[in-house]
């Protein structure tokens, strides 16, 4: 029988998270899910080739339309499975509205964004901008275009399943890493590095 191995992965930050999506939601209020997950993928990717460490700490997974952060989409949907204390932190500083198969969310506008690094906010900020400054009519299929050129999307597309995990180790080669350096590196930041 063949076994996949699961990608390696970082130490998932749950509060910093909903920093992240509230920080998001404040200069984009009503943002949809879309969005939110592409900002945090090619965030967390560049804050990783930068500073050697990722956002949110969330594992991505192939979807259709490109990478998704997995446990953010899911704390994204209605009714989520989520664990009830991130539940109840999102719901204390974000709110969403339904329109159709789109969740619109919006900030409380309470938090300080204390767990936010300065590195953090900037890279957020910096996709959110881009993805704000495309022509309205052009910003799906660019974003989409975007995502469906990074190697961890295209390797996953060959997996079996429906949202099979992505192996972020190219994120690592694009900066010299090999796949056991990025794998070294992955785990001394979800050890030690404040994610």
């Amino acid at each position: 029988m063949f076994l996949l191995k699961r990608p390696v992965r970082f130490a998932l930050n749950k509060e910093k998270c909903v920093e992240a999506i509230d920080f998001i939601a404040t200069q984009w209020p009503g943002i949809t899910q879309y969005f939110i997950c592409k900002t945090f993928y090619f965030a967390d990717k560049q804050h990783f080739v930068d500073w050697g460490r990722p956002i949110s700490g969330d594992f991505y997974v192939a979807m259709p339309h490109g990478p998704v952060p997995s446990r953010i989409y899911e704390l994204l949907k209605p009714n989520s499975g989520e664990e009830d204390d991130w539940i109840e932190n999102f719901d204390t500083l974000l709110f969403t509205e339904q329109k159709g198969r789109l969740t619109h969310v919006f900030s409380r506008e309470i938090s300080e964004h204390k767990l936010l690094s300065r590195t953090d906010e900037e890279c957020l900020f910096a996709w959110l901008d881009h993805f704000k400054k495309l022509p309205p009519t052009d910003r799906f299929p660019e974003i989409e275009r975007l995502a469906h050129a990074e190697k961890a999307w295209l390797d996953a597309t060959d997996l079996p399943g429906n949202a099979p995990e992505m192996d972020l180790s190219s994120w690592g080669k694009e900066i010299g890493l090999s796949e056991s350096d990025f794998k070294s590196a992955v785990f001394e930041v979800s050890r030690f590095a404040a994610i």
